[in-house]
């Protein structure tokens, strides 16, 4: 019997919307990130809600939970951005599974998202030498 392929609505059983973040409860892989076919959960969730993920940059949690898919918490950026955000939040490992932050890091977390526009009118953000984000020319 062929497999049948992945549509959101099996995505959206697997997610559970809290307050804050929305918590993925599928497959896991070993670093604790979750797994939706053969794509990251949170990199699913990026493309479902914005657009194709440009070649060479990640999809970042601001929160910091690698289970979280909420659209609001994810930004796109390279590694090494990614990396300077964590080590000025103090936060150099993700969350156990399926924790949630503390008001401090919710704060920090605002702030370091000052400056970043995932999505600007159809185009994609492009991240400059000071890792804010400027408009950019579309990407095809």
């Amino acid at each position: 019997m062929p497999r049948r392929l992945l549509v959101s609505e099996d995505f959206w059983k697997k997610v559970e919307i809290t307050t804050y973040c929305w918590i993925w409860k599928g497959a896991q892989d070993r670093s604790g990130y979750g797994i939706f076919g053969t794509t990251l959960s949170h990199r699913y969730s990026w493309k479902l809600h914005f657009c194709p993920i440009p070649k060479g940059l990640c999809v970042c949690h601001a929160c910091d939970n690698p289970l979280c898919v909420n659209p609001s918490h994810l930004w796109l950026g390279t590694n090494t951005a990614n990396h300077i955000d964590k080590d000025r939040k103090g936060r150099h490992r993700g969350l156990p599974k399926g924790s949630h932050i503390s008001e401090e890091q919710k704060r920090k977390q605002s702030e370091s998202m000052k400056g970043r526009v995932p999505w600007n009118k159809g185009r994609f953000t492009k991240l400059t030498d000071s890792f804010k984000s400027r408009p950019a020319e579309p990407v095809d």
